[in-house]
């Protein structure tokens, strides 16, 4: 399980399993926020590339009954919580959360 209070950088990829869209997604400087419980961590995202007419976003990963969530106002249903695939090498993390036509890709990186 990835430790949430070492995590320092969130980059997302959000694609359409058609190929029609894709975006790539970095976060705001100094938008990470862990609870004092260390179970939640909030960050901001925005695009990277700023033509792109999408507005920053929260993400919010929580761990819950030893699983790892996601919930985001990126999504369709912003409360919904929904469970990511956990991929790590060292000290990077690719976190992925499959929807029925989308797929979103979190590279974490951690210290």
């Amino acid at each position: 399980m990835i430790n949430l209070a070492t995590i320092e950088e969130f980059v997302m990829r959000y694609l359409f399993k058609d190929g029609s869209e894709c975006y790539d997604c970095i976060q705001v400087e100094n938008s990470l926020v862990l609870s004092q419980d260390k179970q939640t961590i909030r960050a901001t995202l925005k695009s990277k590339i700023s033509n792109i007419n999408l507005n920053p976003f929260d993400i919010v990963l929580t761990i819950k009954d030893n699983k790892l969530w996601i919930k985001s106002d990126f999504f369709e249903d912003a409360s919904a919580l929904y469970p990511l695939r956990i991929y790590s090498n060292d000290d990077e993390y690719i976190l992925v959360a499959e929807f029925s036509t989308e797929v979103m890709y979190l590279h974490v990186e951690c210290s």
